[in-house]
């Protein structure tokens, strides 16, 4: 998972993300590719993409999003009722790292997953951890974050995801389960946008990944 610019959605800077899954066991491959664009002002969603291949399920899905009418479309298929700040899987993570910290023993939930029968996305604290990944070593919050999906935060994926406990927020590492499999993301490097590098990091070849 990485930041891979800023890129242009309908006349909107957006900023591009990338999350890629590939991997599997003989006879049984993921080759996943999910690309989420985000207004880099409201951190809405505005695009979304699918290119799944997962054993011998194959599926490619682009959703355009058009938040100020709240509605989506899949492919070009008729438009349909979405959500006024809408999230996808892909931009979850980045819209929860935004909000305001979650406490330990707090949950919340909001109405934001782009199909409305997706809601409500719910955020529980969990625990505060220290965690070392190759970014560093961090104090963070566990979070379980649930959308009512298949996908990765799945209701039953029991989904984790850690956060610096500080005005970063940086997702440091997530868990869960997806398809036959256990999914960890461990955060391995972070570059700042101002070219100063925050306490506990270390320089990488690019954005935050």
């Amino acid at each position: 998972m990485r930041v891979a610019g800023i890129d242009t959605v309908r006349g909107r800077p957006a900023y591009h993300i990338v999350f890629t899954i590939d991997g599997g066991i003989i006879g049984f491959r993921v080759h996943d590719r999910h690309e989420s664009w985000l207004d880099i002002q409201t951190l809405s969603s505005l695009r979304y993409s699918q290119h799944i291949s997962t054993g011998s399920y194959h599926r490619n899905t682009v959703y355009e999003m058009f938040p100020e009418r709240a509605q989506y479309r899949k492919n070009n298929d008729t438009l349909l009722t979405s959500v006024s700040d809408p999230l996808d899987e892909g931009s979850f993570i980045y819209a929860v790292r935004a909000a305001s910290s979650v406490e330990v023993g707090e949950t919340r939930r909001f109405d934001r997953y782009f199909m409305p029968g997706g809601n409500p996305v719910v955020l529980t604290g969990v625990s505060r951890d220290t965690v070392r990944v190759g970014a560093g070593t961090f104090s963070t919050i566990r979070i379980h974050p649930t959308i009512r999906t298949k996908g990765l935060f799945a209701e039953d994926g029991d989904a984790q995801v850690w956060f610096t406990d500080d005005v970063h927020r940086y997702p440091v590492q997530l868990k869960a389960r997806f398809s036959k499999f256990t999914l960890a993301l461990t955060l391995d490097s972070i570059t700042v946008g101002n070219g100063q590098l925050p306490p506990a990091s270390r320089p990488g070849g690019g954005s935050e990944r």
